[in-house]
């Protein structure tokens, strides 16, 4: 819930999720099983650039589910147009960051695969 302040209206809570965004959440919960499996095999992994490929491909799920949450972007178009753009800009950074991660994590993987 957010809660939508204009000039001219008295403020109100706006629900953030639209229904558009129940399509989402199946994946968002596969992805959220994966990092939990993923985790528990880096106790078990002993080889060191498996992580890192692991981490690599985790961080480019992640960054197709963002992408796929800005494409039913806006949530609720009941919500002010400065919430939407500050929503949309944060999800757009986290977005870039995790891309930035995920060929972090190639790159690292990479190395570790020619030193070998």
């Amino acid at each position: 819930m957010v809660v939508n302040i204009s000039g001219d209206k008295p403020s109100e809570i706006v629900p953030l999720l639209s229904p558009e965004f129940a399509e989402i959440l199946p994946y968002l919960n596969l992805l959220i099983i994966l990092t939990i499996i993923a985790n528990l095999l880096y106790l078990v992994i002993k080889i060191k650039w498996i992580p890192f490929g692991i981490e690599t491909a985790l961080g480019i799920a992640s960054a197709v589910l963002l992408y796929a949450v800005l494409m039913v972007f806006p949530f609720n178009p009941a919500l002010n147009s400065g919430t939407l753009l500050a929503i949309k800009s944060g999800l757009g950074f986290v977005l870039v960051m995790t891309l930035i991660g995920a060929a972090k994590n190639l790159l690292k993987t990479i190395t570790l695969l020619l030193q070998k």
